[in-house]
């Protein structure tokens, strides 16, 4: 019995030797990468990481810029590739965090209007300026995978839905404007006008938007409003006794001037019966 209980020990001896051995290798494979990225670097030397496609892979290098990194661990870039920093950026800080945005093909439809852009922008924005394409910021910018990849050749689809243009007369200051709404009570909700108790919109709330429609917002009753107008340049003869009679000849071109005018106006019914300027200052 005794020699049986001095086996058992033995087996238990060894197995928890073997099982010390075992966590002491998972360990030392676990731990020596953390161990570079915590221990104290050389001179020269910078931890890189790089965030790629959901990817993150980390490593040490002395190069000095950016792409020269990346070459040295084997990360190839197409020319349409984008990395946040810049690629040709000097390495001078001991870590880095490095993105990299892989350029991919996007369709932007602009109504029928198709282009195709070979783009590592992930913004609407950033894709339309890039591609040249000229937006407002009352337009909206859609960007989703493709129904048919293989329609549009292309697995992302960037949809552009313009606003609508309209004539509009606000407190007498008349300008294009755009909106997405669809009615005038929509409209100056978008745009967060206000209403006062004498505000007048023609044509009504109700009324649906339309491409070239005149809208107009004014007030009933005693206002200011402030203008910018043309002052004419004035025109100054030089007589010379040596010209024949008749000769005229233009030595310096006039350009005409700019005043800012502020008036008081009475407007009745959407007329204005009077105005009165009060200031003005010249630009």
């Amino acid at each position: 019995m005794k020699n049986i209980a001095r086996m058992k020990l033995r087996w238990l001896i060894t197995g928890s030797m073997l099982l010390a051995l075992a966590g002491l290798s998972v360990y030392t494979a676990i731990m020596p990468k953390a161990r570079a990225d915590e221990r104290s670097l050389a001179v020269g030397e910078h931890i890189i990481t790089v965030h790629d496609d959901g990817q993150s892979k980390g490593f040490i290098t002395k190069k000095q810029t950016l792409r020269e990194a990346l070459a040295e661990a084997a990360i190839k870039l197409d020319r349409n590739d984008r990395t946040e920093p810049n690629i040709d950026e000097r390495l001078v800080a001991n870590s880095y965090n490095v993105n990299i945005y892989r350029a991919r093909t996007v369709v932007v439809k602009d109504g029928s209007q198709l282009t195709k852009i070979i783009t590592s922008y992930r913004t609407g924005k950033q894709i339309v300026k890039q591609a040249g394409i000229a937006v407002r910021d009352e337009d909206i910018l859609t960007l989703s995978q493709s129904n048919s990849p293989m329609r549009d050749s292309a697995a992302e689809v960037l949809s552009i839905k313009r606003a609508t243009p309209f004539n509009f007369d606000f407190y007498g200051k008349k300008t294009i404007s755009y909106t997405q709404a669809k009615t005038v009570g929509e409209m100056l909700a978008e745009k967060h006008i206000k209403m006062s108790a004498n505000d007048v919109i023609v044509p009504n709330k109700d009324t649906k938007i339309s491409r070239g429609m005149n809208v107009r917002l004014y007030r009933n009753g005693t206002q200011t409003v402030t203008v910018d107008e043309d002052i004419q340049f004035e025109t100054e003869q030089i007589k010379d006794v040596n010209r024949d009679k008749g000769y005229k000849e233009i030595q310096t071109k006039g350009v005409n001037g700019k005043r800012t005018v502020t008036y008081e106006i009475n407007v009745q019914n959407g007329v204005e019966v009077s105005r009165r300027e009060i200031n003005s200052n010249i630009i």
